[in-house]
């Protein structure tokens, strides 16, 4: 159950408390029950540097933590500009709303020891499935693509549980904030795919059930992370550059990676995933990267 979504405009401790009765009611009707609370940040205190009264340690009582199963946030990778106009950069950016995430990991692991961090709501606006995307937030669709699985990774690699896209399909309205963020078009478009539909589909094909090992390399040339499938032992790498602008831009990079590999492929949006083979015997490989994330399989 979670408790609200975004009750940000509610006078001051009054969602602390119906919080409290709605986490305790449930849990006395239901113990099994699973509570999370509304998302809230953990980056300003109030009115520090924020317009609403979102920061989480003015909306949870000390007393309700015991009826909490976790944590809920929503991380965009935005940021101002210098004229003040929000748009929206790659998630490694270090001006990213997305590293919301470290400060959120530090107060559950200060309040709520070891529950899960729920990321309910991240993703892009960008143009494609037949509709066109106008307003300052606005990526490419590749970019849609490339930077939304980036951003998954990242937020998974900096320790939440899971994370969910928002939203599946476009809205039927005028290009204005989340109203371009699906996967696919609107209804009028007959939910037509997006490049990120693709990539996020052959990303979840192909490693779905693998989890993150290791960090093989994290720097401002390349982040490179190794995936392995509990079950078979089988394991991928994933790489990409760590850049905004066009992620198709590819500049050859020197790798050391666990064993000589065998193929690879780009997570672009393509309906289905493409491998080129790799003749190397050796573990120090020459890489096509750029930023769209790429799987090395061995």
């Amino acid at each position: 159950m979670e408790a609200g979504n975004e009750p940000w405009d509610y006078p001051q401790g009054f969602y602390a408390s119906l919080l409290h009765g709605f986490a305790k009611g449930a849990k006395q009707g239901n113990p099994q029950m699973k509570i999370i609370p509304a998302a809230f940040q953990a980056t300003f205190r109030m009115n520090e540097g924020h317009e609403y009264n979102n920061y989480i340690g003015g909306n949870i009582h000390a007393a309700t933590l015991p009826y909490l199963d976790g944590l809920n946030a929503h991380f965009y990778s935005h940021t101002f500009n210098e004229q003040g106009i929000r748009v929206s950069v790659h998630p490694e950016d270090p001006r990213s709303g997305l590293h919301g995430i470290r400060n959120m990991i530090r107060y559950r692991d200060a309040n709520l020891p070891a529950k899960p961090v729920h990321i309910t709501e991240y993703g892009y606006d960008s143009d494609g499935g037949g509709e066109n995307c106008m307003h300052s937030e606005c990526v490419s669709e590749l970019q849609q693509a490339a930077w939304g699985i980036r951003a998954a990774i990242l937020l998974l690699r900096y320790g939440a549980e899971d994370v969910f896209w928002y939203f599946f399909a476009n809205e039927f309205t005028a290009p204005v904030l989340h109203s371009r963020s699906g996967l696919t078009g609107s209804i009028n478009k007959d939910f037509k795919p997006k490049l990120a539909y693709y990539a996020f589909a052959n990303l979840v094909s192909q490693i779905g059930p693998f989890y993150l090992h290791d960090i093989l390399h994290e720097t401002e040339l390349a982040y490179v992370y190794r995936f392995k499938n509990k079950q078979t032992a089988e394991q991928y790498i994933m790489a990409w550059r760590p850049v905004g602008g066009d992620p198709s831009q590819v500049q050859t990079m020197l790798l050391q990676l666990p064993a000589p590999p065998k193929a690879y492929a780009l997570l672009d949006g393509n309906e289905s995933i493409k491998w080129v083979p790799l003749n190397n015997t050796s573990s120090l490989v020459d890489i096509p990267l750029s930023g769209i994330p790429m799987l090395i399989r061995f």
